[in-house]
């Protein structure tokens, strides 16, 4: 790896260029488990090329003291304290998450002050397929914009701002942010449900809802409330697009909403054999989501051609007409029980015992097949 910086240092000075890379390749490569926040792990520095600048990212610790051995660490490699590079939570997210940002950037922004950093980036990703609406990021940016600079957290100030620039309500922006659930462990571990997990949780083999008791007690009621909360927020501020759509956030709590509801009628009136609550969910339940999914892929459209260009908009559709197929054929299958031309439901008559444990991208929550 360093033969390979060097030469690569080498065409970046023919340039007049000052190469800059992560630093967690010398830190993976330093032991066996490619471990990128191994604290104690022996770093050879002989070898790297002078000039080269280092850059460390870390969007998930939620205490000062790992930035600031890290910071430390890193600065190490070559004798210059690096970029910090932390992060605003818009990946793997529908909407942008203000609590895991608050949580991260907060600590980070601390060791930075302690060690005098000087450069500091805050990166957004879009990581499986982009689907947050990144407008949503403005109401974290303004607030991770007057910590670096502020020093002391004034979310009253922060709003007051905030609603004078970008015209529309940074509460109502921030909270929902709630459309990713924080559940907070005993053990000093958090747990994170993000409305994607959800989303794309197949109504059959339900690999998201399965591992509900596992992560808290009652939390497919919890995540009901949340959603609908946030439904009854947003509910006459769906036309406000000054930040995040609003009515993005509507209509994906929307969805979220209708499709607990009917995982949770159909395992109760599946074990009871309750007949008349099977075909409720045919005749109502089930049309009411396939409408909530319509009108989830509009809204969606929507605000990705606010953002990019068309290409990548086909993903989530295809994704989204995929859900509304899988409900379909959830009629499909509880018909033909209800008739009894088949005599059992296969995908529920599977006993899980839950880890407690979310996918983080499509093709671990969709399906089985983890190579789709």
């Amino acid at each position: 790896f360093n033969r390979h910086l060097q030469r690569v240092a080498k065409m970046c000075a023919e340039f007049g260029l000052k190469p800059m890379i992560w630093s967690d390749m010398y830190f993976r490569y330093a032991n066996k488990t490619q471990e990128y926040y191994d604290t104690d792990s022996d770093i050879s520095v002989d070898g790297i090329p002078e000039g080269v600048r280092f850059s460390y990212w870390d969007y998930y610790h939620r205490d000062m003291e790992t930035y600031e051995k890290m910071l430390k660490r890193t600065a190490g490699l070559n004798g210059d304290m690096p970029l910090m590079a932390s992060g605003i939570w818009t990946w793997l997210r529908m909407w942008t998450d203000f609590e895991m940002t608050r949580a991260t950037v907060k600590p980070c922004l601390e060791a930075c002050r302690k060690l005098s950093v000087k450069e500091l980036i805050f990166t957004m990703w879009g990581d499986d397929g982009a689907y947050c609406d990144f407008n949503s990021s403005w109401a974290s940016l303004l607030w991770a914009m007057d910590m670096a600079y502020g020093e002391e957290e004034n979310e009253e100030k922060i709003s007051k701002l905030f609603d004078v620039i970008a015209g529309t309500s940074w509460k109502l922006q921030t909270s929902c942010g709630s459309l990713c659930h924080t559940v907070y462990k005993t053990d000093g571990r958090v747990c994170k449900i993000s409305a994607d997990a959800v989303l794309w949780d197949d109504p059959l083999l339900g690999i998201t809802c399965n591992e509900f008791d596992g992560i808290a007690p009652g939390l497919l009621e919890v995540l009901l409330g949340n959603y609908r909360e946030i439904c009854s927020k947003t509910a006459n501020h769906r036309n406000d697009h000054k930040a995040g759509s609003i009515d993005y956030a509507w209509n994906t709590a929307n969805v979220l909403i209708q499709k607990l509801q009917i995982r949770q009628k159909l395992l109760d009136a599946y074990r009871t054999k309750d007949a008349d609550t099977l075909r409720g969910l045919c005749e109502e339940d089930i049309p009411l989501l396939l409408e909530a999914i319509d009108g989830l892929l509009q809204s969606f459209r929507k605000q990705w051609l606010r953002n990019f260009k068309h290409f990548g908009l086909e993903i989530n559709q295809i994704r989204l007409a995929g859900l509304a197929e899988r409900y379909r054929e959830l009629k499909r299958v509880l018909l033909e029980f209800i008739n009894g031309e088949t005599d059992s439901l296969p995908a529920l008559e599977i006993e899980i015992e839950p880890a407690g444990l979310t996918g983080f991208h499509y093709r671990h929550i969709a399906t089985g097949n983890f190579f789709i």
